[in-house]
């Protein structure tokens, strides 16, 4: 299962004299040789526990040596899911079809209490301008990022820690500036991003070095396959697409169940609406770790593109509607909790409160380790094209042979991701705007549609730049999840990327 290289040396692990300190508090051993003692964090388990554990490790490790990467041909997994969502969706457009006079009449009613006339102008021709523009800027916003990631990585990482502190520092004092009187809130926004600022240059300051490292060979991963840029065009477009169809057929749902309580309504949309956007979401995850993977293993070379979006797009898609699902439910869940919370509150009924705060704090800490897990699993629905049961075991395996929670904690690459997605929203945003403030230059309404426009722009720009920090978190995700199968890969590929992986495993300072 590892890859072959005839001119390869096998990896060794550093030595304690080859990294400059004292005994790593952590040694690489394969699955097959683990014991509980030697995972961080077992040796004080009960045996049964321990036992549990070390069965679970071997059944991925198992699962993984039966499924080697990039196979010649992939079954198609977990169909039922990727049916249902189509089915689901397919019913939906028609529905909205249907009704579409229904539809049209709410967005009549809603747009005549605007002021001014305002709901007038607000037309096809409007939104279109802003979304087609705000689409387009959002791409280029995409660029500039993968530009300046591939320019100059230090610069980027920087940047990404630094520059939300200062907004944030930025947005009090206008505050205080424009509303004096609100000097506790401002107050408040300026000591946060202080804090901020403190903790980015005293207690991440460690950890920069090391992201700016793997940030530097993501963006020599971009450089070398461009097109995985024109994937941030899916985003865009599905952006669009999709919160309209949900919106359009919720509104013509309404009418039907007048005497319904609309949070009944509101629960199973905000499920489809989740389910989609995650689907579209991990749909792009599953390319780029596909681009990466092949990237690291060496497969598809002439073109990996091609390639992952061919599994991403047939075998891997029921495997992504899968995860969705999961994670769109609970996220659900954790919306009908904080409902009923809400309506306990209007009742006056203390008791039921706290006992349903509680619970939604539960289910929302299930929420975020489910989609944070999701988004590991998915790596091995790209580059083995195993069920997202048998990835999620696989990764298990692999994130405890390789200790991947000691070098996440290391790593910061999420506030890079995060820079992306700021960068293009503004781009989309304030693109979207300025198209409408100059189509508009007539309109008494001017101001009031070029924010319109503005906001209009966001919801695309927010999925190319959820698209664009994926080129960086997924192929972080990526190359991670391989070096901890096979290590020696990278000691070949970037070998000062690998020691600094092994230090980190080891709880050195990388």
């Amino acid at each position: 299962m590892a890859y072959a290289d005839p001119g390869a040396q096998p990896f060794q692990a550093p030595s304690p004299e080859a990294m400059n300190v004292g005994a790593p508090t952590f040694n690489r051993v394969g699955w097959q040789n683990m014991q509980a003692d030697q995972v961080p964090g077992w040796e004080n388990l009960t045996p049964d526990k321990q036992e549990q554990k070390m069965a679970a490790l071997k059944s991925g490790g198992e699962m993984a040596d039966a499924h080697p990467v990039f196979p010649e041909t992939r079954p198609c997994n977990d169909v039922c899911f990727i049916l249902l969502f189509w089915g689901l969706a397919g019913g939906m457009l028609v529905w909205a079809a249907m009704n579409f006079s229904v539809v049209q009449d709410a967005i009549d009613s809603l747009t005549g209490r605007l002021p001014n006339n305002i709901g007038a102008e607000i037309n096809l021709g409007l939104i279109g301008t802003a979304a087609g523009v705000s689409t387009f800027a959002g791409i280029i916003g995409c660029a500039a990022f993968v530009y300046l990631l591939g320019s100059s990585p230090s610069c980027v990482v920087w940047s990404s820690l630094i520059c939300g502190p200062i907004l944030i520092i930025v947005m009090g004092a206008a505050l205080f500036v424009s509303l004096p009187e609100q000097i506790i809130v401002a107050g408040i926004l300026v000591a946060v991003g202080l804090c901020s600022l403190a903790c980015t240059f005293f207690c991440l300051r460690d950890c920069i070095p090391f992201t700016i490292e793997v940030a530097d060979c993501l963006a020599d991963v971009i450089k070398e396959n461009p097109s995985t840029v024109a994937i941030s065009l899916v985003g865009g477009l599905f952006g669009l697409v999709w919160p309209m169809l949900v919106l359009f057929s919720a509104i013509a749902t309404v009418p039907v169940f007048e005497d319904v309580d609309p949070r009944m309504i509101v629960l199973p949309y905000f499920f489809i609406l989740l389910w989609g956007a995650q689907i579209g979401y991990y749909y792009t995850h599953c390319i780029l770790c596909g681009v990466f993977g092949r990237w690291y293993h060496k497969k598809d070379q002439a073109s990996p593109m091609c390639s992952s979006i061919k599994n991403a797009t047939t075998t891997s898609l029921g495997s992504i509607a899968f995860a969705a699902f999961l994670v769109a439910a609970v996220r659900t869940v954790q919306l009908a909790i904080q409902l009923a919370r809400e309506k306990a509150q209007e009742e006056g009924n203390p008791a039921l409160m706290a006992v349903l705060c509680c619970l939604e704090c539960l289910v929302a800490c299930v929420a975020d380790l489910l989609e944070w897990f999701s988004e590991w699993a998915l790596v091995q629905v790209a580059i083995r094209g195993t069920s997202f049961i048998e990835s999620a075991k696989i990764t298990y395996t692999m994130a405890t042979q390789g200790n991947l929670m000691a070098i996440i904690t290391a790593l910061i690459i999420d506030s890079v991701a995060n820079m992306a997605m700021l960068l293009c929203m503004a781009f989309s945003g304030l693109a979207a705007g300025g198209a409408v403030y100059l189509g508009s230059s007539e309109s008494p309404n001017q101001m009031t549609l070029t924010g319109i426009g503005a906001g209009i722009g966001l919801l695309p720009g927010a999925f190319i730049g959820t698209t664009a920090g994926a080129l960086v978190s997924s192929g972080a995700k990526s190359v991670l999840m391989s070096w901890a199968e096979m290590p020696e890969v990278l000691a070949q590929l970037r070998p000062e990327l690998a020691l600094k992986f092994e230090k980190a495993a080891s709880g050195v300072d990388a």
